[in-house]
């Protein structure tokens, strides 16, 4: 998402927004003395230590900005210079044309070991630099890393960065991003260069195979960090070779001091793991492989004048040992032929029994008379092996079936209205999971919606079929990263509530199907319950932040009345706007609805979701047992 209302900054004229972040809004823009394109980052004041005046916490903030732009490293992103244009102030970095590192994640599972070995290679190179100039980067993660278009990775965002003499700190004690933080920095406790060494380590794993060390909802990834090793990256994925196992785990182990000691420590292990790995390939003395990371293949060598004594010689066997002159064993060469011998005797024997026995056993006398012979050529009666011989009783008619064998019969046929109200009930107990359904003109089920990145299709499938045997329907599934789960989970108990009151709070946008294209506004529209409701809308986006709709900077108050309407978003209204951008795919909008405010002091306009929703959770323990709250994906798309 982004902003629409900025033209210029300073002497730059802004051409569009790249991100939005934690600390503000990065644009691109045009530096008109020189024609060259730079990326600019606006810092927000009220993202800053509360204790200070927001002057001085700009001014503390610009000092550390500048100490940054004395690292003059190719893999880190150059800043220029720095700025304030009225209450906006603002860095000046270099532009980098290409595309983040997690968006390149985001299209493939894992990258080739060739491609992440070079990757991080230029990653430990900025951090060693980095460190030797005494500035920690607190947030090593692949929204972070820039890939050009010449395939060279750069660090940047030194937004949460500290220096070993500065005491300036970013509102909270936790900075970072919780999937890639080291255990001392999501514990609060002091942190070091050895901090970035895990987050390094982090996106090495993923980089080897396609997914983060640690998965969940938040509370769940900050246990694992703090309390579960990762799995080995060879155990995830194909394609990593074992000999990255063990500096991945080395880079990521939980005591600081059982770490790589420096960035420079961190590359020489993984130069020695390629190395071991070369040498792996080659221990059979063949020719170096043109891929020098393709995994070796375990080769079976063939067996030299080794003859089996449990198997038949083969004709390998027999003519190695004829031309070798080496008398082959007794038990190879005669036994199978002995038994063969004895085999063929045993069925003879068997057969001539049967013949014997079929013609002198005596018929057993019958009562009923004589029976003309039966045609040669009549068809035999097939037998079944577990029927019992043939008795005179046996051969009487079988009764009728007992009425209490009688197939039941069938149930009562459910309508389709009826099974879509049984579905939308079942898929609601899903946890992470939103689903509409509807009965199409074909008396079809049309079931859409978003689950989480742990729920599969099939599951969905095979819940629709158990709950409705037969029904026929048409499925269309979203999918949506884990983090989205968690606002789910924090309004659990609203949105269920929702689902049973008459007249619920709704959400809707104007596309039914809630699709953007880049550049579209974000516009949503809020139908209020049946009482005066505060609304609390917040945006969740791929990235981990989130943007709160309303209240907004210029829309404090969001109180509507009774089943009211209120459009969000909509520049006639004269209120804020928001456009859509990069990153693009599933997010997340939830309403509250509730009686009071849900908070005494407004949050930033975007701030880090994992925060907010702690927040979040608290204010709604202490909230109105009527509070109600709904929620709604996005789907947004690039031109």
């Amino acid at each position: 998402m982004r902003r629409a209302d900025i033209e210029t900054l300073g002497r730059f004229t802004v051409l569009g927004e790249i991100a939005r972040g934690a600390v503000g809004v990065v644009y691109k823009a045009l530096d008109p003395e020189n024609q060259r394109t730079v990326a600019i980052k606006t810092l927000l004041r009220n993202n800053f230590d509360a204790d200070d005046d927001s002057d001085t916490q700009l001014i503390r903030f610009q000092r550390e900005a500048e100490a940054m732009s004395r690292l003059q490293h190719p893999g880190i992103v150059a800043v220029y210079e720095t700025g304030e244009d009225g209450a906006v102030g603002y860095i000046v970095m270099e532009y980098i044309d290409g595309q983040s590192l997690k968006d390149i994640l985001a299209t493939k599972e894992a990258l080739v070991p060739e491609s992440a070995v070079r990757i991080m290679r230029s990653l430990l190179s900025a951090l060693a630099y980095s460190h030797e100039h005494g500035i920690i980067h607190r947030d090593i993660k692949p929204a972070n890393i820039l890939i050009d278009r010449n395939g060279e990775a750069k660090l940047a965002d030194f937004g949460v960065a500290k220096t070993e003499s500065s005491t300036l700190t970013i509102a909270g004690t936790v900075l970072g991003t919780i999937s890639y933080m080291s255990p001392e920095q999501l514990s609060g406790r002091p942190i070091d260069l050895r901090s970035d060494i895990f987050s390094a380590g982090a996106v090495f794993y993923e980089l080897l195979t396609g997914q983060r060390p640690f998965l969940g909802t938040v509370a769940t990834i900050e246990l694992q960090v703090l309390n579960v090793e990762p799995h080995r990256p060879s155990s995830i994925s194909s394609n990593c070779a074992p000999q990255f196992d063990q500096v991945v785990m080395k880079a990521m182990a939980k005591r600081p001091e059982d770490r790589y000691q420096s960035a420079t420590a961190f590359i020489r292990a993984i130069e020695a793991a390629v190395s071991a790995m070369a040498d792996d390939t080659l221990d059979d003395g063949s020719e170096a492989p043109t891929q020098v990371f393709q995994r070796p293949q375990p080769v079976e060598a063939e067996p030299q004048s080794r003859v089996s004594t449990t198997a038949q010689p083969t004709k390998a066997a027999w003519t190695e040992a004829i031309t070798a002159k080496t008398p082959i064993q007794p038990s190879t060469l005669h036994r199978y032929p002995v038994i063969i011998v004895l085999m063929v005797t045993m069925f003879a024997v068997t057969l001539g029994a049967t013949w014997w026995w079929s013609i002198t056993l005596p018929v057993p006398p019958t009562s009923e008379p004589a029976r003309p012979p039966q045609s040669p050529i009549a068809a035999p009666v097939p037998i079944i092996e577990t029927t019992p011989p043939v008795t005179p009783e046996a051969a009487l008619p079988l009764p009728l079936p007992s009425p209490a064998l009688s197939p039941l019969p069938p149930p009562p046929a459910v309508s389709t209205k009826e099974a879509a109200i049984t579905v939308l009930a079942a898929l609601r107990a899903i946890e992470c999971a939103l689903f509409t359904v509807d009965v199409g003109s074909d008396d079809r089920l049309k079931i859409s919606g978003t689950i989480g990145e742990t729920i599969s299709a099939k599951f969905i499938r095979d819940e629709i079929e158990r709950t409705a045997p037969g029904v026929r329907y048409d499925l269309s599934v979203l999918t949506m990263v884990g983090r989205l789960c968690q606002p789910l989970n924090v309004i659990a108990s609203q949105h269920a509530l929702n689902r049973a009151v008459p007249k619920p709070v709704v959400l809707s946008t104007l596309r039914k199907d809630a699709t953007l294209i880049d550049g579209e506004k974000l516009i949503v529209t809020v139908e209020a319950p049946q009482f005066i409701p505060f609304l609390q809308i917040d945006y969740f986006t791929l990235d981990g932040q989130v943007l709160h709709l309303l209240p907004n900077p210029l829309e404090r108050d969001g109180r509507l009345p009774p089943s009211g309407r209120r459009t969000v978003g909509d520049p006639a209204n004269n209120g804020r706007f928001w456009v859509v951008g990069a990153p693009f795919g599933v997010e997340l909008i939830i309403v509250i609805a509730s009686n009071q405010p849900l908070f005494a002091r407004p949050h930033p306009e975007v701030e880090v979701a994992g925060k907010y929703l702690t927040d979040l959770a608290a204010a709604l323990d202490k909230a109105s047992p009527s509070t109600l709250a709904t929620a709604m994906t996005i789907h947004s798309f690039p031109k």
